[in-house]
């Protein structure tokens, strides 16, 4: 009896990223042993798979090689995509892909933290992955927040890369849209950062929230990021 009450305490205090990661590790062990190549890491929030392509861009490849290759790979795609399945058909888990370039990129995260915001009485915490999740962002968009104090307010910048002013002016409607519904106003702007060999979108959106304190402090909220809350 002693045993069991050990068993169910440790079994209690198991980190769910680390769960998580060894799950992960788990359904993706055919396709590491296929493409050695392939990374999962992982953080405090979620776990990473980075799978490399099979087909070279460099390489130059006969008609037969190609179409082998061309085979194996979408096989593996396949694979990945079972995988995905497989881990997200328990309820528990959620995911994100990035496509995009010579590398597929699998993200997963416990889904219970799916809360965009976390209300304190001095403070409000934002969810980085459900903010890009729920305004539809690239997965890798980079976001950072400054809080500039009472006259200013909360500077959110957002890097875009190798987006269209159309495309930005639609990501930032959403996300004007979603924080007005958490009674947030948003007022955004953006700008080109760089030239053609530099290629990035910078966007700000400022935020003033009310005060905290009392009227005479008018001291604001500080914002807070966070991959989960």
């Amino acid at each position: 009896m002693m045993i069991d009450k050990f068993s169910i305490f440790n079994e209690a205090k198991v980190n769910p990223i680390n769960q998580l990661l060894t799950d992960v590790t788990a359904a993706f062990a055919y396709i590491v042993d296929e493409n050695p190549n392939t990374k999962i890491v992982s953080n405090s929030s979620q776990v990473s798979v980075y799978i490399p392509s099979l087909i070279s861009s460099t390489k130059v490849y006969s008609i037969g090689e190609y179409s082998e290759i061309h085979n194996t790979w979408n096989e593996m795609v396949q694979d990945i995509d079972v995988a995905v399945q497989q881990l997200t058909a328990r309820g528990n888990i959620s995911v994100e892909t990035n496509t995009s370039g010579p590398v597929i990129r699998v993200i997963f995260y416990i889904s219970e933290n799916s809360k965009l915001f976390k209300i304190n009485p001095k403070s409000i915490t934002v969810s980085k992955i459900q903010l890009i999740k729920e305004a539809g962002l690239p997965s890798d968009t980079r976001i950072s927040v400054i809080n500039r104090g009472n006259f200013i307010g909360t500077q959110f910048e957002f890097v875009f890369s190798y987006k269209t002013t159309v495309e930005i002016n639609s990501y930032l409607t959403k996300l004007v849209d979603i924080f007005s519904k958490n009674k947030l106003n948003l007022r955004v702007s953006h700008y080109p950062a760089g030239t053609i060999i530099y290629p990035y979108l910078n966007s700000f959106a400022f935020i003033k929230e009310p005060v905290i304190n009392s009227v005479r402090t008018g001291e604001l909220k500080r914002f807070v990021l966070r991959d989960t809350v």
